[in-house]
């Protein structure tokens, strides 16, 4: 019998004045049970299918990696913000006349949005912890973000545009909730032209995690599978190139970077044969180079925003 298949008993009567239950020496708390199914086999396996120690091992080593995520976060949207709005004085002008009060300007554009896109870094990470299966069907207003290229966890198909795009969607989804404890702020007499950074986090996590929230979990999901596909889908071609001069094809495992919940899901994906291969190029060595291309751009310009990001924080003493 395993821990998800335990019967769990029932939770005991109130036995102190407080209402509260004291700890009973043998007494186990409620847990979600686990979906059914054979993990690895009929469904992909997830962290709660662990032991507790390797449990508490991944969930600790995914917590490092989200904190590290957010902390590069940080630094990427200031390296951005300083692209679009201080490399020019024609940028710097147009910046001011779109957004003329100094406070909002300050609060939410430039400062609380660096802590939007770290508030979201975390909860991409801590949604990689693949605690839940099935997805939920889609309704309505998922099906209307799929039309506009929004990162959704329940509709399938959805691609890289979705996560080049979910930056730019993430901004909005989170405007409102900050808008909202800025105009609290504003309301209460907070409103000074340099926020502190109290004022500064409290607008930015309230922003990725009341609306921003979608925007994270669908970018999460997404994010895996273009990864498992990818990698798949290069590991075909390779092999394809293996085969036609007579070698052995190479079996299809997970990447040394991968974390434990994408390498459990691509294992998962693997042994069902249900990854698509997209029709090989006649030329397969520059298919792969075409796609190393993309991918390394897309790295470096990510690395260089973050560098010069942690460049500027430095000198304003950040």
């Amino acid at each position: 019998m395993t821990e998800g298949d335990r019967i769990w008993p029932e939770p005991r009567e109130p036995i102190n004045w407080t209402g509260a239950r004291k700890f009973v020496k043998g007494y186990l708390p409620h847990r979600k049970p686990l979906p059914p199914g054979e993990p690895g086999v009929d469904r992909p396996k997830l962290v709660r299918d662990l032991g507790w120690f390797k449990r508490k091992l991944v969930t600790a080593t995914l917590l490092l990696v989200a904190a590290a995520g957010a902390y590069g976060a940080v630094r990427t949207y200031a390296g951005l913000y300083h692209a679009l709005t201080g490399l020019t004085p024609w940028q710097n002008t147009a910046y001011h006349r779109l957004f003329p009060v100094a406070w909002f300007r300050h609060l939410i554009i430039r400062d609380s949005n660096e802590k939007v896109y770290a508030g979201a870094t975390l909860q991409v990470l801590v949604y990689n912890f693949a605690s839940h299966w099935p997805r939920k069907a889609p309704g309505r207003w998922d099906l209307i973000e799929g039309r506009l290229g929004i990162a959704n966890q329940r509709l399938d198909g959805q691609g890289v545009i979705v996560l080049l795009l979910a930056p730019l969607w993430l901004l909005i989804y989170a405007l409102p909730g900050e808008l909202a404890v800025a105009g609290v702020l504003w309301a209460a007499g907070q409103n000074e032209t340099t926020p502190p950074t109290w004022q500064v986090s409290l607008v930015g996590f309230t922003g990725s995690l009341i609306f921003g929230r979608r925007i994270a979990k669908g970018f999460a999901y997404h994010i895996q599978r273009v990864q498992i596909r990818e990698h798949l889908e290069n590991r075909a071609m390779r092999n394809g190139i293996r085969e036609s001069q007579g070698k052995k094809a190479k079996p299809y495992r997970a990447a040394w970077w991968m974390l434990w919940p994408v390498r459990q899901r691509l294992h998962w994906v693997v042994s069902r044969h249900e990854f698509h291969k997209n029709e090989p190029w006649k030329h397969r060595r520059l298919q792969i180079a075409v796609h190393g291309f993309i991918y390394l751009a897309i790295v470096a310009g990510v690395v260089y925003l973050t560098w010069r990001g942690a460049q500027l924080l430095r000198t304003d003493g950040i």
